[in-house]
């Protein structure tokens, strides 16, 4: 007898690994999330609107998407994001990113994550969870976004920096993504740096006034924001640079770098352009800088919009 139930238990272990892997295959487009991130919950029969921020024109939508509310067993609330699909019109595979946000009362939780679509490749729902929340959904909000820079993007920025007088794009190893706690130090290959282990917390957004230290500002590269940082300039070009800064606060950040060798550096994550000198027309340098935030804005390993 106890031969026979060992072999159920063994049937029964053989048969959920299978269940598994037909679970996990990827036959597909990838989820917009991590199974891990899926609420377990029961529907309440509630929905919120979903505010579907503009997508890139790399991508189209179909049908109508709301946020279906689920409740937790522990009385928490959980939402998704359904009923339309994501269409890739590219002419060709590019990942994408989102941050799906739902909001109770004053409280908001977010999750960010990557997928990837080949041209004409569609996802037919979008099952995008959110984290728990104390209280009933109130607001939700999904932001798609491309998470890969286009050939044309980067001649367009290589465009600019030439008539600036100003260098080429710079791409960089990744010198990790780890936090360290203060007064640990990180080691970087580049000055600024572009990437590496880092604070927990970013620096805000927008215009400083002091250097921010590389181990606070490795962190907003991380979460997608730029940096335009310079030397030695003089006041019409440090305020083109604080004009940019300001003129996309949530997503740059302008302030000196006393010690670097270029009078302008633009850095994202794992990219880089530097200026030499500072080109002697600020039109351009303005052109350059609008163009380097628009391209590189929102490319780092999450989606974090600053606060300046």
């Amino acid at each position: 007898m106890k031969r026979f139930q060992v072999l159920i238990l063994v049937a029964a272990v053989v048969a959920g690994v299978a269940g598994v892997r037909v679970l996990l295959r990827d036959d597909g487009p990838k989820p917009f999330v991590d199974p891990q991130e899926q609420p377990a919950g029961t529907a309440t029969g509630r929905t919120v609107p979903l505010d579907l921020a503009p997508l890139p024109p790399t991508l189209t939508k179909e049908g109508t998407f709301v946020c279906a509310e689920l409740k937790n067993a522990n009385g928490t609330y959980t939402a998704r994001a359904e009923g339309g699909r994501i269409i890739n019109v590219s002419g060709g595979p590019l990942t994408y990113g989102f941050t799906f946000e739902v909001s109770a009362g004053a409280k908001a939780e977010s999750v960010q994550s990557r997928f990837r679509l080949n041209d004409g490749q569609r996802v037919p729902s979008v099952t995008m969870a959110s984290k728990s929340v104390q209280t009933p959904v109130t607001k939700c909000a999904l932001r798609i976004f491309a998470a890969e820079v286009t050939a044309d993007d980067v001649a367009t920025v290589e465009a600019a920096a030439k008539a600036a007088g100003c260098g080429p794009i710079i791409r960089h190893e990744s010198d990790g993504h780890d936090h360290i706690n203060p007064p640990e130090r990180g080691t970087y290959s580049t000055t600024p740096p572009t990437s590496g282990n880092h604070y927990a917390a970013p620096a805000s957004t927008g215009v400083h006034d002091r250097p921010i230290p590389d181990e606070t500002q490795v962190h907003n590269l991380e979460h997608g924001h730029v940096g335009l940082q310079y030397r030695g300039v003089s006041g019409p070009v440090r305020s083109v640079l604080d004009d940019v800064a300001n003129g996309d606060a949530a997503w740059t950040f302008a302030a000196p770098y006393p010690s670097m060798d270029a009078a302008i550096t633009m850095t994202a994550w794992v990219v880089s352009l530097e200026c030499a000198v500072a080109p002697q027309e600020t039109g351009e340098l303005a052109d350059l800088a609008r163009a380097f935030v628009a391209v590189f804005r929102d490319h780092g390993r999450e989606s974090i919009p600053g606060t300046s």
